[in-house]
């Protein structure tokens, strides 16, 4: 028995060891005061010292708020609390970046992959096609909707009117972004408008910066709040807040994927040399309207989207070896030129919409619904939580959303009056439709000869109707309309070879 009442004694000093261990002055709360940051972090890192049972670290943190935080201080942190659970609301405050973000996941990824990350939660995407096309005319871009055009309804049934009508609707899309560039040139030159490409290459590296600094600034205010605040209920946890960012950055990032109306088929790059005439041609109407290019005619007798993927991808085309290639070298350009982006997509049929597309856009709002109420929940039971760090993390939060959408908008108007900034998307019904207008897409500029034209699809490169190159497609996928297009050297007929399955293709190589 008197074992047993030493051994309590002894427990009940050990304790209270502990807890006199975390006596740390907060210092006082009046106006004008300063706030003592290293007495608050020493507090929360004491409670948790050491402890790897959820037990010590819960007896130390009571022990803390019963007997060494006074009223003052208790009121502060609890007002902390209540500011800190206004965070998974702050997708409400900031507004939905949706506006920008599409443009931008099309022209240069790697910046809208990284407003995407500093969206916190709050909406990304339209879940109509009209949200799309009303954000792309107003930058001055083109949204087109061919889901109700029908393909023939065997595709042995050659139909040269459908061919024609989709092919010079596309054409003169094409046609008219080009124009629309060149006459922003033309203003340009005479305002002096146009920066030089370093100041250009300047202000794209400052804006990539400025969001890693944005999200670098959230992060690390995240990491001082973990380590000086106590979750009461998980005591012990110190990634408690990164936590909640990983989880509402994972589902925004799948609620941007399931609600987009539209799914990508291809991204084609179309690029003009500067100083090279762009003409746009009209079939005539007596005459039969198929494809000029072997390889493009090849690509139209395949019968599933699955065979005509995977010939683009390998990149392997038979041509007789009567038609030769004047192709000798394809490299990186190192002369201003102009891409477009061409976005062909197949749109969910809203009527008729998949039930398992419908069943994940239920799910993508359940856990959304799921993760504010219990992220609300979690930030307000947090304890020892000092007001002014409160206060740095939602203005931290706040003001990477509200800066990084403007950087957005600013990003998209820079490069649109740069040149750089031109988007077409089209949508039809089906794979095998967006497959055709790829092919209809390729043969823009061949009927023209040597029309300066380069088009990159899957990391292939094609002009006059011919894949002539490859490279990977990884820097496309990053950079987008950023990386150098490939520029295609030719020599004469007769000194060039001929092109046979899966020969001819040069690898894209970078010049000095």
């Amino acid at each position: 028995m008197l074992t047993l009442i030493l051994v309590f004694g002894v427990s009940l000093t050990t304790a209270q060891n502990d807890s006199d261990a975390c006596f740390i002055n907060q210092g006082e709360t009046r106006p004008g005061g300063t706030f003592a940051y290293d007495a608050w972090m020493q507090q929360g890192q004491c409670v948790r010292a050491g402890s790897t049972s959820y037990e010590v670290c819960r007896n130390r943190l009571q022990n803390q708020l019963e007997n060494f935080v006074d009223g003052l201080h208790q009121q502060e942190y609890s007002a902390a609390a209540t500011v800190l659970a206004l965070l998974p609301t702050i997708g409400a405050f900031v507004g939905t970046p949706s506006r920008e973000l599409w443009p931008l996941l099309s022209i240069f990824p790697i910046a809208a992959v990284l407003v995407i990350t500093i969206s916190f939660g709050g909406d990304l995407s339209g879940s109509t096609l009209d949200d799309y096309r009303g954000v792309l005319e107003k930058k001055g871009m083109k949204c087109v909707d061919w889901s109700e055009e029908r393909l023939p309804a065997s595709l042995d049934e050659w139909q040269p009117n459908w061919w024609r009508n989709q092919r010079q609707g596309l054409h003169s899309f094409i046609f008219a972004a080009f124009g629309t560039r060149n006459d922003r040139v033309a203003r340009q030159s005479k305002s002096d408008a146009k920066m030089s490409p370093f100041k250009f290459n300047m202000l794209i590296a400052g804006a990539i910066f400025f969001l890693l600094g944005l999200l670098a600034a959230a992060l690390t205010g995240i990491g001082i709040v973990e380590q000086g605040a106590v979750y009461a209920t998980w005591c012990t946890s110190t990634w408690w807040m990164h936590l909640w960012y990983l989880v509402v950055t994972g589902v925004a990032m799948f609620d941007q994927w399931i609600q987009t109306p539209f799914t990508k088929r291809w991204t084609v790059y179309i690029t003009s040399q500067d100083g090279s005439d762009i003409s746009f041609e009209t079939s005539d109407p007596n005459e039969e309207d198929v494809p000029s290019s072997s390889v493009l005619r090849h690509l139209m007798g395949l019968d599933t989207p699955n065979a005509f993927r995977n010939t683009i991808r390998a990149g392997s085309y038979p041509e007789p070896a009567a038609e030769k290639s004047r192709v000798t070298k394809v490299s990186a350009a190192n002369v201003q030129s102009h891409t477009i982006v061409l976005d062909i997509s197949v749109k969910v049929d809203e009527g008729r919409t998949p039930a398992w597309i419908t069943s994940l856009r239920l799910f993508s709002r359940a856990v959304s619904v799921t993760i504010y109420v219990f992220g609300t929940s979690i930030f307000a039971a947090v304890a020892l939580l000092a007001l002014p760090m409160s206060q740095m993390i939602l203005i931290l939060v706040m003001g990477a959303g509200v800066f990084s959408r403007a950087l957005a908008a600013g990003l998209i108007s820079l490069m649109r009056e740069q040149g750089l900034g031109s988007v077409i998307l089209v949508c039809t019904d089906s794979e095998i439709a967006a497959d055709r207008l790829l092919v209809q897409a390729l043969e823009f500029g061949s009927l023209d000869g040597d029309s300066g034209l380069t088009f990159e699809v899957d990391g292939q490169i094609w002009s006059e109707g011919k894949c002539v190159g490859r490279r990977s497609r990884w820097w496309r996928l990053i950079l987008g309309i950023l990386v150098q297009p490939a520029v295609v050297a030719r020599s004469d007929y007769s000194t060039s070879r001929s092109i046979t399955e899966g020969s001819g293709m040069v690898d894209v190589k970078t010049t000095s």
